[in-house]
């Protein structure tokens, strides 16, 4: 689990999820199988083991299909990552406010869309170079991060 974990790689955690089912299923189809060879009366513990290890199963069912149900339908990035994008962003030199993030996973990854404001009469190069400042930022400062693109543009007062 832990190699899988680091390595974002869902086949390694489907697996180890496999392997600790196999190993969790096995206590309690063994305490069935010798408490009802010592005391036959209680042959019922082979339906108790059952429905055990049905529920075991059905919890690394689960636990396998549930995070890859969720990307296949191209879920964003949760709550707590996206403040801590945005905080990334909002705190770089030149970037005066953010909106209209967009957050996709790919494969282990993360993607990333987000609007960076700057000050409306900046020369192109120096917004260029803000908005290359918040790329790098997010990508050195969060692993699961792999693509970023950031919009450009000038900030402008709401009138609402």
């Amino acid at each position: 689990m832990k190699v899988g974990r680091e390595v974002r790689s869902s086949a390694v955690l489907a697996n180890a999820w496999h392997h600790r089912t196999d190993a969790l299923s096995s206590v309690p189809v063994a305490v069935a199988v010798i408490s009802s060879r010592i005391w036959p009366g209680l042959s019922y513990l082979d339906h108790v083991a059952t429905v055990v290890v049905s529920v075991l199963i059905l919890a690394a069912a689960y636990q396998i299909a549930w995070p890859a149900l969720a990307r296949l339908v191209d879920s964003g990035a949760d709550e707590t990552m996206r403040r801590r994008l945005l905080q990334i962003a909002r705190e770089t030199p030149g970037v005066l406010d953010v909106h209209g993030l967009r957050t996709r996973h790919i494969g282990p990854g993360l993607q990333i869309d987000m609007h960076v404001q700057v000050e409306p009469e900046l020369p192109v190069r120096e917004g260029h170079a803000i908005s290359h400042r918040v790329k790098d930022r997010l990508l050195d400062g969060i692993n699961e991060v792999v693509d970023v693109l950031i919009h450009l543009e000038p900030l402008t007062k709401r009138t609402d």
